[in-house]
């Protein structure tokens, strides 16, 4: 999944914005969650279909569980809808953040 998202935004910069972790009660297990942002063109062949050449940004965050220095768990979030939206909307429609 990570080759195919990444292959949409070849050039894109990633941006790790926070960092938190915490470490479980009575175990050699922290729970971490990175809060990110993927910057660049959607100019790639890969999850988001045919390249549009439109600029895009996602905001995501992963969790992920680690016990003996080892990731045994993780989940990662970002809305692909707004992606697709970012993608598929006019450049005369589209508003500046």
């Amino acid at each position: 999944m990570f080759i195919s998202l990444f292959a949409s935004f070849p050039t894109a910069k990633f941006i790790v914005e926070r960092v938190t972790c915490n470490q479980r009660k009575d175990a050699d297990e922290w729970d971490v969650a990175v809060r990110w942002r993927l910057q660049g063109i959607h100019e790639g062949i890969g999850y988001f279909g045919r390249p549009s050449n439109k600029p895009i940004k996602i905001l995501g965050i992963n969790h992920v569980r680690v016990r003996n220095e080892k990731i045994v768990e993780e989940w990662m979030a970002f809305d692909g809808m707004d992606v697709l939206k970012q993608i598929h909307t006019n450049a005369e429609n589209t508003s500046s953040d």
